[in-house]
């Protein structure tokens, strides 16, 4: 989309996960720095609604979305406050819903568009925002994997897009149409890793080669089986020699890494489950929790889709989640990804049931109970959490399977580089650094695909996996676009993960 100002190139375009990307950050970001200046002295709420209005928006862009929550939020309450009409509130929703969509609020952002929508459809005086809101409904969709319900509110938003003859929208329109339809078709593969590394990670055959004749160079009674005993030899050496992207692991124990399921005794590490810190593990403490309460209940009913009931959802949260960034109280499972993630663990794990829409404890679940094994509980968890459950679910990213397929790796690397505080965005380069090719996965995004790999690797394995399982420590510093996380290995991932002579 094209955006003019004299003084900034606010322009951006649309990546293939339908998000936008500016073409200059830099300016988009020192533009909202000099908007928040003016905001200052601006006291008329039309105005002040309007310049918010802009900083939301290109906050969100730039993935600030505290900031762009806040201003968009700003902006909603002196819209109600002053009575400045339903035109600014909706213009004004559809971008807080948005932020909502990015942050992973899935279930309140659902709950604006559909009502936003339902808005323009009665009031005439709003209709025309009817395409935009259908538009963002079907990117709110697209975020989910519900690729069909998204292609038919594009396409409803291109019947009206059509009839308003704007070529920007109607071009907007047809990319989305376009990559939707293409999700659907492509919806049902899935990415293994490839069977190569590149750069230092492996010799080119042609080298190997050279390498052979380098070393019978000479000799003229060599037979056939000299040479493949050469040729061995040099293979051998090459897959068994310590590579710096892998942090001196080498190439034969990075393919057993990456193409084998998560065993507790690998060629990198052993695990011992003795440690009495297992039942603080904040996902074992939610688990048992869990478990606990289906046991006191004897079975707890499902809603009508299916899901926790609304009171238990909001036992959980309060009891573990109100403290988290982003934390908003629930209204039901939705709401709470960590739950779900939790209620997926523990069914994947064989520990819950659900059967007439009702869930209770199976056989080995009471008995994870009455004997208060954390151990036990660890283990079946990590297995799940590794093996089965999809890192990726719900995180907005490019798919990058292999960030879970080398979840050895990960932990290896955390053991060679996270003795101290570290921080998170430097740990994620390190994991490029191993991973070049991964590049290759990632759609355009407006920090490049280096950035992306970076994020997804901190969210989705430090944040959603080692936090949870106790084994990180994090702190933040700075605010807004200066916060910083930095992360350290736990007491607990010291005690209970073993690499002396592993590697």
């Amino acid at each position: 989309m094209d955006i003019n100002t004299s003084k900034y190139n606010l322009n951006y375009t649309f990546n293939d996960q339908l998000r936008d990307i500016p073409e200059n950050p830099k300016d988009v970001l020192n533009y909202i720095l000099e908007e928040k200046e003016k905001l200052k002295s601006i006291k008329e709420p039309k105005k002040r609604v309007e310049v918010l209005g802009k900083i939301g928006s290109f906050a969100r862009m730039l993935e600030e979305l505290d900031d762009a929550e806040a201003f968009l939020g700003e902006a909603l309450e002196l819209i109600n406050e002053h009575d400045l009409g339903v035109r600014l509130w909706v213009a004004n929703g559809i971008r807080l819903a948005h932020v909502y969509q990015w942050m992973g609020a899935f279930d309140i952002a659902e709950e604006m568009f559909f009502s936003i929508v339902e808005m323009c459809e009665e009031k005439k005086e709003i209709s025309e925002y009817l395409n935009f809101a259908l538009q963002h409904f079907g990117k709110f969709y697209f975020d989910l994997g519900e690729y069909e319900e998204a292609l038919e509110y594009f396409e409803e938003a291109m019947e009206l897009r059509k009839t308003i003859g704007d070529d920007s929208l109607i071009e907007s329109t047809q990319f989305a149409i376009d990559v939707t339809k293409k999700h659907i078709k492509e919806d049902n593969v899935i990415n293994f890793p490839k069977n190569d590394f590149e750069g230092d990670n492996l010799k080119d055959p042609k080298d190997i080669l050279e390498m052979v004749k380098e070393r019978v160079s000479g000799n003229e009674f060599l037979t056939l089986d000299d040479l493949n005993q050469e040729l061995s030899q040099v293979t051998y050496n090459q897959n068994n020699m310590p590579k710096a992207p892998f942090l001196g692991l080498n190439p034969a124990q990075m393919h057993d890494i990456l193409y084998r399921p998560f065993e507790f005794e690998n060629n990198v590490f052993s695990v011992n489950l003795k440690s009495n810190q297992l039942s603080e593990v904040p996902l074992i403490k939610q688990a048992y929790y869990f478990l606990n309460k289906l046991k006191e209940a004897n079975e707890l009913k499902a809603t009508q889709k299916g899901n926790l009931p609304k009171a238990f959802v909001v036992e959980m949260y309060n009891e573990f989640f109100g403290e988290e960034r982003y934390a908003r109280l629930p209204n039901r499972e939705d709401d709470l990804p960590q739950l779900t993630r939790l209620k997926h663990l523990l069914d994947m794990s064989g520990l819950i049931k659900k059967r007439k829409n009702k869930f209770s404890l199976t056989k080995k679940g009471e008995t994870i109970v009455d004997k208060d094994n954390s151990a036990e509980l660890f283990k079946l968890i990590i297995d799940s959490f590794f093996n089965k459950w999809n890192w990726a679910y719900g995180d907005g990213y490019s798919e990058l399977q292999l960030i879970q397929s080398s979840v050895v790796f990960n932990l290896y690397l955390l053991y060679k580089k996270v003795n101290d505080w570290v921080l998170g965005e430097d740990l994620g380069r390190v994991y490029l650094d191993a991973f070049p090719a991964l590049v290759n996965e990632v759609t355009d995004s407006y920090f490049g695909p280096e950035k992306e790999i970076i994020n997804c690797f901190n969210t989705r394995f430090l944040d959603r996996v080692c936090l949870p399982l106790g084994i990180l420590e994090s702190k933040e510093e700075g605010k807004g676009f200066d916060r910083q996380v930095f992360y350290k290995v736990s007491d607990l991932f010291q005690n209970i993960f073993s690499f002396d002579n592993k590697s």
